[in-house]
């Protein structure tokens, strides 16, 4: 039985979703747990935002990595809403580094929250900028990074220093260059990848790992700032950002979540020092609730407590007027 998530309305099955997820443990390297296609090769995108922050943010110093709060960390690894914010972090951080909104090549577009989106258009913005832009943070660091290492400005070529540090990290990380197939371009315009997506859950294993550890490396640094500042490193209403804070017990941090394009999401356990990839097949991004909610009830009990009810937001389905009419939920995997 192929694992679905299933689009019920008043009790009659209106659409199917195949998904695939994949666990696997950092201290052995093997898969632990699978379900859906272990060989499926897609597009990750947003999702790697942690691993090239590594490198751009170490292009930049020790001394001024050191002195960077969380939350710029955060933002640096975010597809965050656009909400104020998340543009004045951005706006103080392009100040820091010594930059300006025209050296940032992401493009512009109106913040994904849409109280926020009102809110400027009502304060007399005409036009979205730059800053709102969900991975004006990953933009921000690598305008840094090309003025501090004298680069050209532009860094979104395949071709520029920047982006072959970054694939060059990788293929380090994964044993063998040969396993990223490929790279195209991001929304956002500068190059992603091309994965098994049991590679993906093997890099956010790796994240998981280096959170843990007792001096942190420069990418667990990250997780750590992910898990602490989650509204900066996605927003007040996304579903990475609530399961993370979900599983916060002011005690250690129990896990980071990242959101992909087209279905994706990504997660490190740092206490168990696993990682876990999930991709929608379809790329319905409505189906994603659904999916992580059964693999945190079935393969990480206990982390959020009840993943149905942190979930409900994300599963179910409601009219224009907001009742309750239908469920997403996933037809158990054999």
């Amino acid at each position: 039985m192929k694992p679905l998530v299933t689009f019920e309305r008043g009790g009659q099955r209106e659409a199917e979703q195949e998904f695939t997820a994949i666990a696997v443990d950092s201290q052995t390297g093997t898969v632990l747990n699978v379900v859906g296609d272990r060989e499926l090769v897609t597009t990750w995108r947003s999702a790697a935002k942690p691993f090239q922050l590594e490198v751009t943010a170490g292009t930049l110093g020790s001394e001024r990595i050191r002195n960077l709060p969380p939350r710029a960390f955060a933002i640096g690894a975010a597809s965050h809403t656009g909400e104020p914010e998340h543009v004045r972090l951005v706006s103080g951080l392009l100040a820091e580094f010594g930059r300006t909104e025209q050296d940032l090549f992401c493009g512009a577009h109106w913040p994904t929250h849409e109280a926020s989106r009102v809110a400027f258009c009502a304060a007399g913005a005409t036009a979205p900028s730059v800053l709102q832009n969900n991975c004006s943070g990953k933009h921000t660091f690598m305008a840094a990074s090309c003025a501090v290492k004298g680069w050209e400005p532009d860094y979104r070529p395949k071709s520029h220093p920047l982006q072959q540090a970054i694939l060059s990290r990788l293929g380090e990380r994964l044993g063998n260059p040969g396993q990223v197939a490929g790279q195209v371009v991001d929304g956002c315009g500068v190059p992603c990848f091309v994965l098994r997506l049991e590679s993906m859950a093997r890099l956010w294993s790796q994240l998981a790992a280096e959170m843990a550890h007792a001096a942190p490396s420069l990418l667990g640094k990250i997780g750590l700032s992910m898990n602490a500042e989650s509204f900066y490193s996605s927003g007040g209403d996304q579903l990475d950002g609530i399961v993370i804070r979900a599983a916060c017990d002011g005690v250690e941090p129990k896990l980071v979540a990242k959101i992909g394009a087209e279905g994706l999401m990504c997660f490190a356990f740092p206490v168990q020092k696993v990682g876990v990839a999930i991709k929608i097949h379809s790329g319905r991004d409505e189906a994603r609730g659904a999916a992580c909610g059964w693999v945190l009830k079935n393969w990480f009990p206990g982390v959020i407590g009840d993943p149905e009810q942190v979930l409900a937001p994300f599963t179910e389905i409601r009219n224009i007027a907001g009742d309750l009419v239908g469920h997403r939920l996933v037809a158990s995997p054999r």
